[in-house]
């Protein structure tokens, strides 16, 4: 590298996030030659794009990086050598691509920028902010926990869903079988003995003969129904509406606004406390959030601090955040503190949480596990009745 000064040079490699241990000065032929034959061919030969990262692969991606700053590695050298040990490929090639760039000398801020696109952009400023605060191993501990714990939040709430829709699917298949091909039979048997049928009978087979009839039919107009109310909403509501809906519906709704609340806070106190502005601090919580009414209500409180207005009064006038948010930015003024009380309320939220996903449990799975078994024993009942009275008629 060029520089006037050994101290120049130190500067400039300590800014690229380099560990220096020794300068020696080369004339410039010199340099240019050992440049070249320092440069693997297998490794000037190859494709460094860095690949876009799904959620996973960003995680480990910043675990690797908390890795070598703990271990006080070069980050060029340490992320070169950990790409040889993880087995996705795209992640390889990730650690590959940031290792030569810093190592081909430019600045990390340079690589971050121009990868933007392939990392959650929250993790190039922490990465940012951990290499100017020295305690880049710190800083990706806690975006770990925060990813891990986002993670954690986004299974449960899978898990708690995953019941009682599946139950619904098979119940709704179960009872269409029964009617298109159960409930035929059985008319075919009261036909031939000509019995009075009970009024039961005669709505289930009137239902059952509608769907062999119009089964397809009666398919695409549901399906059509469905979607063009989607496109309604989606045309008519804007998404931060429609997730404050959303968050309206009884049971279900708490579930969705106390994740997003706690994974909000959580990332707001790192960036918060890795001296973030404050306004970009709350527009990346917002976008990581993963909830519209949150990301609008980030950028619109971030434009308000931008223009001299305070979190609290901000917060006051927005609809987006709920009252315990408001008080929680009371606290803003408080320095140091206000990372913990933030740190405070993601526990509470996730807590809470946690609690309602066994709302669901205790509340939601059997209503529809009895919902699905009393309409079964309704059909069942409905065609056995004309069985019973022609029994009793024979008798």
């Amino acid at each position: 590298m060029r520089a006037e000064t050994p101290e120049d040079a130190m500067a400039q490699l300590e800014a690229r996030g380099l560990k220096v241990d020794l300068l020696k000065d080369v004339d410039e032929e010199t340099s240019a030659d050992s440049a070249t034959d320092a440069v693997p061919t297998d490794i000037s030969q190859e494709s460094f794009e860095t690949p876009k990262l799904s959620k996973a692969e960003s995680i480990l991606a910043a675990e690797q990086i908390g890795q070598v700053a703990v271990s006080g590695m070069p980050l060029a050298s340490g992320l070169m050598a950990l790409s040889e040990e993880v087995p996705s490929k795209r992640m390889r090639r990730a650690l590959k691509s940031i290792s030569h760039d810093v190592a081909a000398g430019r600045t990390v801020d340079e690589v971050l920028d121009e990868n933007a696109a392939n990392l959650p952009p929250h993790l190039g400023v922490l990465i940012q902010a951990g290499l100017k605060t020295g305690n880049l191993g710190v800083v990706m501990e806690q975006y770990l926990m925060f990813t891990r714990n986002r993670s954690e939040i986004g299974r449960r709430v899978l898990l708690t869903l995953s019941y009682p829709v599946c139950l619904i699917l098979c119940t709704i298949g179960i009872n269409f079988g029964y009617l298109a091909w159960v409930v035929p039979l059985f008319k075919k048997i009261f036909l031939d003995f000509g019995t009075e049928l009970p009024g039961l009978t005669m709505l289930i087979i009137s239902l059952s003969d509608a769907l062999s009839e119009f089964g397809i039919a009666i398919v695409v107009i549901l399906v059509a129904a469905a979607v063009l109310a989607w496109l309604i909403t989606v045309v008519l509501l804007r998404p931060s509406t429609r997730r404050r809906l959303l968050e309206k519906i009884p049971v279900f709704g708490p579930l969705f606004s106390m994740s997003s609340l706690s994974q909000f806070c959580q990332l707001l106190a790192i960036l918060v406390e890795n001296q973030v502005r404050m306004p970009d601090a709350l527009r990346m919580a917002g976008t990581a959030s993963g909830n519209a009414n949150l990301r609008e209500g980030s950028n619109r409180l971030a434009d308000m601090v931008e223009e001299g207005s305070s979190l609290t009064k901000g917060a006051e006038s927005l609809p987006h955040f709920p009252t315990q948010m408001t008080n929680i930015f009371r606290w803003e003024k408080r320095g140091d503190a206000f990372p913990d009380v933030l740190r405070a309320a993601a526990d509470v939220y996730s807590a809470r949480a946690t609690i309602q996903t066994g709302m669901v449990a205790v509340v939601v799975e059997p209503f529809v596990v009895i919902g699905a078994a009393s309409f079964i024993v309704v059909l069942v009942i409905a065609m056995f009745l004309p069985l019973i009275k022609l029994l009793n008629d024979l008798s």
